[in-house]
């Protein structure tokens, strides 16, 4: 398909007179679909350094790369990054990167953390200091680089700037004229009680008016406080050794909290095990600390105490991790964790985060700051119904949490999941929308929430009652009837008596058969939670947890997974949902109505017991990208939609539409043919469609589908069956395709025994960028190291061998310092010698820092790090690898 709004690169082969369907160098396509041709993106004169994560403007005239180490200029031999610009008579490319003072040191990187989407506007995070006032001791700071080369300092406020304090990027409007930025400094007059005896580290949430230069503090109150932030005073002297302390009230305070009770020398940071409330007239409200065994210390009455903020985090970003930060820490916030997409709106009013960090283990809690001055609470942090048995008899209530999941590009509707069970919605992990306007948005109130993920008749759980109390060690409980329940079904008990320190959640376990109408098996005994029993008469309920999928950037169609049977229709197969069973929905915001696609499989949603992979990464890397409009969406899955891929033990990409609700799958093999490996989406990123600095393996209409995979799906490709990587198992060689109109084109060579990677495309899939270390033009001389590759439509510049365009500027495209590279970049390939063409197939390699161990995530290796939250159990952080 040619564009109609790109007929530019038309004219130019034309005016040349290149064919766009030349047979190529080292055996490459004989024709590429759409009047394609190749462009080599990268320069020839690399010093032996490999190119990656390319990323396109909207017009594909512009490509901006990073490689770890020098060329084109450039001036430090650590990770740099890139822009080739398209001319007349080939690609030049100059460093972006800022020129440091000095040599960084080891581990030391200046990154980009955004772009513009004219690729003009860059924000880098750096060590170095490029203001007079920034001396913060060499802690990460964000410039902003504009195309004219001026840097601004970013992370500043009215007072600070000498704090040894690291700065994360969050998030950005599309013209970077807010920035929204979180760190332990206090940079403003509010920014004060941050609690930190916590671990990690809290830290402030903080929006940059750019062209105002103001900076402001988010993570507060309509009134001013700190979110999370309550006080009290002791109404009754406290004595050492006693469990319970005496205050006046405890509203804001919750089990699990943190309290600091005095001030100055004698103050004492604790945490609350319990709340006490008062019970009838006269009675005192009390706080149960320290597992019972009271204060080090006296406190008269009237001495303070309060629940200091515990910072923030955007949307559901994460924190930066202390100690020294290598490259991968110099991704995103949404990088490691959760989802940051759209968390600050496009035109910078409203911005929605969390409080505190879902990394402390405490009740989290969803705002939205509306024009640096409005905060309204969305969900989280209250009792939800359920309660449980606590000290001295009493009932105590369960807090929930809620976390963010994305918004609409406007700020119109924002989505989030919350056990609270909220506006009519059963317990359990729920999907929900806030509509934040002033108006009704199907179905939905302004500034409410409204459950997306019930169905059209509302979710029809299973609920029973337990006949015969249960007692450890027991896996079978026998309930009234069984009717309603399956096999996989997670089930929440009521009221229940407990041991131990299990007082703050609700006890969930799976069914794992049905094996008479009055008896459940469990897949785990009830005593594996560390509970004593279940008392008679408890109510057991089926709970059909949801995660979300994608969400487009409209906000119009959110697609996520729930174990419940949502919707009656049959999809394009004639299948219908199946009950506990990980269904896939399209949910229409505007209608209301939702739509069953397809029943997926275990590894597309869990791995080890933990989410993954379509609900379980974070947004930008889940496999799931739908058009801006969410008309379309392209996913990747193991499940056998469409009747092709019977062995269901590697990924295929599938087109879902709305319109006429039709599924197909772009990459599968021909029928009996078996797949060697996973069809995957490259180097592309989504979730909603097309972050700020990355780029959609769909186009914008969502008629063409681009993927790299493994298996020869057109006779042009050969390579197809290569041997597996003896080092990570995968497949050596990969190929790019193209889908549209239920046809397949290869977009890469064919025959490369290196994998060739899908980076970025254009919007209108005019340009194909892929990584490869074929020879696709004659002017590459290069010798066999990868290069960045434009398959353009209308593309390709007229050269004889060895004597293109010149493809880099700068002093003889030479590095001025020629440093080696530090550390191993997202690449298809490992390093070769200079001088010296790669002889063997190699993979692409994953090197993890200290504290962090290789795993493999669906084909993936990843870089995984087990960190221990306050009560000392172990957590897993998976973090997409430097590869």
């Amino acid at each position: 398909m040619v564009s109609p709004v790109n007929r530019l690169g038309l004219t130019f082969a034309a005016a040349v007179g290149v064919c766009a369907s030349l047979t190529f160098v080292d055996g490459a396509v004989a024709s590429l679909p759409d009047g394609r041709g190749y462009e080599l993106v990268s320069p020839v004169a690399k010093n032996g350094v490999r190119p990656y994560a390319a990323v396109p403007s909207l017009n594909g005239d512009v490509v901006d790369f990073q490689a770890p180490g020098a060329f084109a200029g450039a001036t430090s031999g650590s990770l740099n990054l890139y822009q080739a610009t398209r001319t007349t008579g080939g690609w030049q490319s100059t460093p972006l990167t800022p020129t440091p003072p000095k040599a960084l040191g080891a581990l030391e990187e200046q990154a980009p953390v955004w772009f513009s989407r004219d690729l003009s506007r860059t924000i880098f995070t750096t060590p170095e200091s490029y203001a007079p006032s920034d001396e913060d001791g060499g802690a990460l700071s964000l410039y902003l680089r504009d195309s004219g080369g001026g840097l601004t300092w970013l992370s500043q406020g009215a007072q600070g700037g000498s704090e040894p304090n690291h700065v994360t990027f969050d998030g950005a409007t599309p013209d970077a004229s807010s920035v929204v930025f979180s760190s332990g400094a206090s940079l403003l007059p509010a920014a004060t009680g941050l609690n930190t005896a916590v671990f990690p580290e809290p830290e402030y949430l903080y929006k940059r008016d750019v062209a105002g230069g103001q900076t402001s503090l988010l993570s507060l109150d309509s009134s001013g406080q700190p979110v999370g932030y309550a006080a009290t005073v002791l109404s009754a002297d406290y004595t050492t050794g006693h469990g319970g302390i005496e205050v006046a009230r405890a509203e804001g305070f919750a089990p699990g909290g943190f309290i600091t009770i005095g001030a100055g020398e004698s103050a004492e940071t604790t945490q609350i095990l319990h709340v006490h409330h008062a019970l009838g007239e006269g009675a005192t409200e009390e706080l149960v600390v320290h597992n019972g065994e009271g204060l080090s210390s006296n406190h008269p009455a009237g001495t303070t105490v309060t629940h200091p903020a515990e910072g923030a985090i955007l949307g559901d970003g994460g924190h930066l991790t202390s100690g020294p930060i290598p490259a991968g820490e110099f991704l995103p916030a949404n990088a490691g964790s959760g989802s940051t997409t759209n968390a600050i709106s496009s035109d910078g009013a409203n911005v929605f985060f969390e409080s505190p960090s879902p990394t402390l283990g405490q009740p989290v809690s969803l705002y939205m700051r509306h024009n640096n001055s409005t905060t309204v609470k969305i969900a989280g942090g209250t009792p939800y119904g359920a309660t449980i048995s606590g000290l001295f008899g009493q009932e105590e209530t369960v807090f929930g949490s809620a976390r963010y999941e994305g918004a609409a590009a406007d700020g119109s509707l924002a989505f989030f999941t919350s056990e609270e069970g909220l506006a009519g919605a059963t317990i359990g992990r729920q999907l929900y929308e806030f509509n934040a306007t002033e108006h009704e948005i199907g179905g939905a109130a302004p500034m409410s929430t409204k459950p997306v993920s019930i169905g059209l008749q509302g979710d029809r759980s299973p609920t029973t009652t337990l006949t015969v109390g249960a007692h450890f060690p027991q896996e079978t409980i026998t309930v009234a009837s069984t009717e309603g329940f399956h096999s996989g079904e997670t089930i929440l008990f009521g009221k229940f008596e407990t041991l131990g320190g299990n007082r703050n959640t609700t006890l969930m376990l799976v069914v794992k058969a049905v094996t008479s109408p009055t008896e459940l098996t469990l897949t785990t005994p009830v005593n594996s939670a560390g509970f004593s029993g279940i008392v008679e008469g408890t109510e057991v309920h089926g709970v059909h947890l949801a995660s979300v999928t994608a969400i487009s950037n409209d906000g119009s169609h959110v697609y996520f997974v729930s174990d419940g049977a949502l919707a009656a229709n049959a999809n394009a197969e004639g299948a219908t949902a199946t009950a506990a069973q990980p269904n896939l929905y399209a949910f229409d915001t505007g209608t209301g109505e939702t739509t069953f696609i397809g029943t997926l499989v275990g590894s597309d949603v869990s791995m080890e017991g933990q989410p993954s992979g379509l609900v379980g990464e974070p947004d930008i890397s889940r496999p799931a990208i739908p058009t801006p409009d969410g008309s379309v969406v392209a996913f990747a899955s193991a499940a056998d939609l469409t009747g092709q891929n019977p062995w269901q033990e590697y990924t295929e990409i599938y087109r879902y539409a709305v319109a006429g609700n039709t599924l197909e799958c772009v990459s599968c093999t021909a029928p009996g043919v078996k797949p060697t490996g996973n069809a995957n989406f490259g180097e592309t990123a989504g979730g909603t469609y097309d972050p700020p600095g990355l780029s959609s393996p769909i186009t914008e209409d969502g008629s063409q589908v681009f993927f790299d995979t493994p298996d020869s799906l057109v006779p042009e490709d050969t390579n197809g069956g290569a041997p597996l990587s003896a080092k990570f198992g995968t497949p050596t060689s990969t190929d790019v395709y193209e889908a549209e109109g239920g046809k397949t084109f290869l977009i890469s060579s064919g025959t490369s025994t290196n994998p060739s990677i899908l980076q970025a495309t254009t919007p209108s899939g005019d340009d194909v960028l892929f990584t490869t270390t074929a020879k696709m033009v004659p002017e590459n001389t290069d010798g066999g190291y990868e290069n960045v590759i434009d398959a353009r439509v209308g593309g390709g510049f007229p050269s004889d061998e060895g004597s293109g365009a010149p493809t880099c500027v700068g002093e003889s495209c030479r590095a001025a310092f020629g440093v080696a590279p530090v550390l191993t970049p997202p690449a298809s390939t490992t390093p070769q010698n200079a001088g010296n063409p790669p002889t063997a197939p190699t993979p692409r390699p994953v090197k993890c820092r200290k504290g962090f161990v290789k795993k493999r995530v669906k084909g993936k290796i990843l870089c995984a790090k087990k960190r221990a939250n306050k009560t000392g159990h172990a957590s897993r952080k998976i973090h997409r690898a430097v590869r």
